[in-house]
């Protein structure tokens, strides 16, 4: 039987909700090019590395942010379209993709799988 029904504070606690609407993709962040719309795709869920498939803008920067709004230290490739998270703990996070252009904000789920 799982340990967390025997935990005292885990099983008395109250369940935490989370407002996803800050996570949904915003469709303004979203590029009209002729008949097709073009967007950054977040692989999801992640554990230790992100990645991202991206065809279209030129990124400067990637930044993580956890739900409080605290800037995380990570580590980004540009070329291999990898975000290094093996720092951070489980948990939702904002990822911004900044161009020199705009900002692309994705939501991201750290989760280990081991």
């Amino acid at each position: 039987m799982s340990n967390f029904l025997h935990n005292p504070v885990l099983r008395n606690s109250q369940p935490v909700v989370f407002n996803m609407d800050i996570f949904e993709d915003d469709p303004s962040t979203e590029v009209q090019m002729g008949a097709e719309t073009h967007n950054i795709i977040l692989l999801n869920p992640a554990s230790n590395t992100a990645y991202y498939r991206n065809e279209f803008f030129d990124i400067v920067n990637i930044e993580v942010f956890n739900i409080s709004g605290q800037k995380m230290d990570i580590k980004f490739n540009l070329e291999s379209q990898s975000i290094d998270i093996s720092k951070i703990s489980e948990g939702f996070y904002l990822i911004k993709f900044i161009t020199e252009e705009e900002i692309i904000t994705k939501s991201l789920i750290k989760f280990n799988y081991e």
